[in-house]
């Protein structure tokens, strides 16, 4: 039994040694190129899933709100994408201060007998949606003392807000009140001063 001899495949050649040289590198440029417009798109892609969800936290306050008379200091999610907010600083006169209730009694003399009304939420690990708004602290001008609320009115000038916050991708940003564009960090750990934590706050006399 005669076995038919083997038979290798081979690149088709022109015959012409130079010519040859130059069709294999102008694959291998192409299979290259294309592998980099392959990178490329991807990380174009990944910038804009990105950029789709990019949340952006911005802090106001005011004294007025439909049409009543209120002071209100607030967080607003302006951009497109959830954040949760890990860690919100407050300072007065650039000293912290921890709550409410000593955010009042330092700035505004305020005391147990003091007529006030105050609405308080705890926006610590708080998930804002996009456009999604919360008030931190809220006083009324209502059921206020007038010369406290007035006060309040003032000081609210000298107060110093900044909120560390991360995005669905556990990027980590920072924005204050003074400096609203938002800045890269790398853990809200390192943002400095104690933590504001609201939920701590009560009415004085209780």
């Amino acid at each position: 039994m005669e076995l038919e001899p083997e038979v290798h495949a081979h690149a088709h050649k022109t015959g012409h040694r130079r010519f040859d040289l130059v069709l294999a590198l102008s694959a291998l440029a192409l299979s290259i190129g294309s592998m980099v417009i392959a990178i490329e798109n991807e990380g174009a892609m990944r910038r804009l899933v990105t950029a789709n969800s990019w949340p952006c936290l911005q802090i106001s306050h005011g004294n007025l709100r439909d049409g009543a008379r209120l002071l209100h200091f607030d967080i607003y999610n302006a951009g497109i994408g959830p954040a949760t907010l890990e860690k919100m600083v407050v300072t007065y006169d650039d000293q912290p201060v921890r709550s409410a209730r000593e955010l009042l009694e330092r700035c505004c003399k305020v005391t147990a007998q003091t007529q006030l009304q105050t609405v308080v939420n705890a926006v610590e690990n708080h998930v804002f949606a996009a456009r999604d708004a919360l008030s931190f602290l809220e006083v009324p001008q209502a059921g206020t003392d007038e010369a406290v609320w007035n006060l309040l009115d003032r000081e609210r000038m000298r107060l110093g807000i900044q909120v560390c916050y991360t995005s669905v991708f556990d990027e980590h940003w920072t924005t204050s009140l003074h400096a609203p564009r938002p800045a890269r960090i790398d853990a809200c750990d390192l943002l400095k001063g104690e933590a504001y934590e609201g939920h701590l706050y009560e009415p004085p006399g209780r």
